[in-house]
């Protein structure tokens, strides 16, 4: 018989153990558990870190929760030693709507592939629902919401980006909704490269003062923008100017990031990412329609006036973005 150990201390966790007799039952594992931990069903309770040095067959995933898949993914838990019983019909506890959802892992044979590439549940949902929210562009996220919706859906494929980090926020929203994949953060980690700041002001591309008011964006470093991250181990911070901080770089891309406010940078991205964007995926360029940054819409325009027209989308997002897509 194989030995499991069930992830869960709650209503789910017990009547799937009173009902099930396929496995032998080790004990169970809680998120908070310490060694003061009392028993559960009259077996151990013990800490996720716990695992890495016992031997199992299975671990039973007895929540819906997909933290709980992180921690288990972040431990180097294979995939084929999860197993996940939330799914219709099984546990009376869970509501229609998320019956409806986690229906499609039924097969508690099958590693949970789908859910690991789309790291996404009702409690995930949520979370960044909040985090939207809490920010100050919720129109911007939503719409990298979709696009991440639409680049899994079509299995496009590539690599991630973000020219222009300052202090994470938008990146690690794009690492949680990529997990799987690996995101280039690409920034000075020190403000605007001088030169570049001085030749948009004397474009007349933006004004002295917003340099002052924003503190140059200097107020940031790559230790605090790692500690935002989700996954940081799919993180690669690229630092200095751009597109120097590239060292030969030839990744294919799914979906860029470009939020550098001056016109040489955003020229420089563009020249960079789009022949390298893969068929049907996404640039993202923020303030695009921004009064203050002037250089973006014009380094759009020269890029177009050298190459050929660009497929655009507009966004009535804060920043006025547009969104570049690439047709196959």
């Amino acid at each position: 018989m194989d030995s499991v150990y069930i992830y869960g201390t709650g209503s789910g966790a017990r009547k799937y153990f009173n009902h099930q007799q396929q496995f032998l039952v080790l004990g169970f594992i809680d998120s908070n558990a310490t060694a003061n931990s009392t028993t559960f069903c009259n077996l151990p309770v013990l800490a996720p870190t716990q695992l890495t040095e016992l031997a199992f067959d299975y671990i039973i995933l007895a929540n819906e929760y997909a933290a709980t898949f992180y921690t288990l993914r972040d431990l180097s838990i294979p995939l084929e030693k999860i197993k996940f019983i939330y799914y219709k019909g099984l546990m009376e506890v869970v509501s229609k709507e998320s019956q409806y959802y986690f229906e499609q892992y039924h097969n508690p044979e099958q590693p949970l592939a789908a859910y690991y590439s789309l790291a996404m549940s009702y409690q995930h949902a949520a979370n960044l629902e909040s985090l939207y929210s809490s920010e100050f562009d919720y129109v911007r996220f939503k719409l990298l919401e979709l696009l991440a919706e639409q680049i899994q859906k079509q299995n496009i494929n590539g690599n991630l980006a973000e020219v222009g980090v300052f202090r994470g926020t938008f990146a690690r929203v794009i690492n949680s909704l990529f997990a799987d994949r690996t995101l280039y953060l690409f920034d000075t980690f020190a403000g605007f490269n001088p030169t570049e700041r001085e030749t948009d002001i004397q474009q007349g591309y933006a004004e002295p003062a917003f340099f002052t008011r924003s503190n140059n964006f200097a107020d940031t470093s790559v230790e605090l923008v790692m500690q935002r991250m989700p996954h940081p181990t799919r993180c690669i911070p690229k630092v200095g100017y751009f597109p120097d901080s590239l060292e030969g770089l030839e990744d294919q891309f799914a979906l860029v990031s470009i939020d550098v406010d001056l016109y040489t940078p955003m020229l420089n991205a563009i020249e960079y990412f789009y022949p390298r964007l893969a068929a049907g995926g996404y640039l993202m360029l923020h303030d695009y329609n921004h009064a203050e940054f002037r250089g973006v819409k014009q380094a759009v325009a020269d890029y177009e006036a050298k190459h050929g027209k660009l497929a655009k989308v507009p966004v009535p997002d804060q920043g006025g973005s547009i969104i570049i897509t690439k047709l196959g």
